[in-house]
């Protein structure tokens, strides 16, 4: 009698675990296309002759909790940017060409300061997509003491 008991809960239990882990492969892969797509942006972006200094993938996809209507939020850190109809301008080519989930949010170098709200939540969950040679060289630098 306890053995069919312990059946039943066994393919009771099966099918919510398949089910979670389906889903967590769902949203990883989720993930992975949404640091492509962020990717391809930021490329595309610096085709088109805007210089960055930096590129970060944040919010949802970068902090693990996005679903299937999350936008994909990329920062744009540029002394090329500066006011919204001539970012705009140099942007659009790219923005209506590519994944209409992405929305970028452009900082000016001066901008980007930890003293912005949005500026440091962008640095302290962000992942970074390119900077700067010289964080470049720093980051494989702490890596390598390791």
């Amino acid at each position: 009698m306890e053995i069919g008991v312990q059946e039943k809960m066994h393919t009771r239990v099966l099918p919510e675990r398949t089910q979670s882990n389906r889903k967590f492969r769902a949203m990883a892969a989720d993930n992975a296309q949404a640091l492509k797509a962020a990717r391809r942006f930021v490329r595309a972006i610096q085709s088109v002759g805007i210089r960055l200094d930096a590129a970060y993938l944040y919010g949802s996809y970068a902090k693990g909790y996005a679903h299937k209507d999350s936008d994909i939020d990329v920062a744009l850190v540029s002394p090329d940017l500066s006011g919204w109809v001539d970012d705009w301008e140099k942007m659009r080519p790219v923005v209506l060409t590519m994944d209409s989930r992405i929305e970028p949010v452009r900082f000016n170098p001066g901008s980007f300061v930890d003293e912005n709200p949005l500026a440091w939540e962008v640095k302290t969950t962000g992942i970074p997509l390119i900077s700067n040679g010289k964080r470049k060289r720093i980051a494989r630098k702490q890596t390598k003491r390791r």
